[in-house]
């Protein structure tokens, strides 16, 4: 589900944003991008970029949706986050697109629940 959502997302964020920049250049000689450039040889340029990166955010977002963190956990993950940032540490970006997408994708279950029982 996150990979699928993960196109749309990509599509609609564009790969000028500096998240999905980050994420590619990130995402630059690793495993994904070598498993994703052999199993689709025929695409390159932004599609096997696009590619690349919506299966990372879907890899991502299955760890997001297995974990299923608490509120105090998504909590103590911000903070972290923080305190990692004084420091020069950043979360790989495909994770903070996942967790992006999960976050606006519970917001607009929400927002269609309200909606249906009005």
């Amino acid at each position: 589900v996150y990979h699928e959502f993960g196109h749309v997302f990509v599509d609609l964020l564009g790969l000028d944003n500096a998240l999905v920049r980050q994420a590619l250049k990130e995402l630059k000689g690793s495993t994904i991008e070598k498993t994703v450039t052999e199993a689709y040889p025929d695409l390159s340029g932004a599609r096997l970029q696009k590619e690349i990166l919506a299966t990372a955010i879907g890899e991502q977002g299955a760890k997001i949706e297995r974990s299923n963190p608490s509120k105090l956990q998504v909590i103590l993950n911000k903070i972290f986050r923080a305190i990692g940032k004084i420091f020069g540490v950043e979360p790989n970006a495909a994770a903070v697109l996942a967790e992006q997408m999960d976050k606006e994708s519970k917001t607009y279950q929400q927002q269609l629940k309200t909606w249906l029982i009005l």
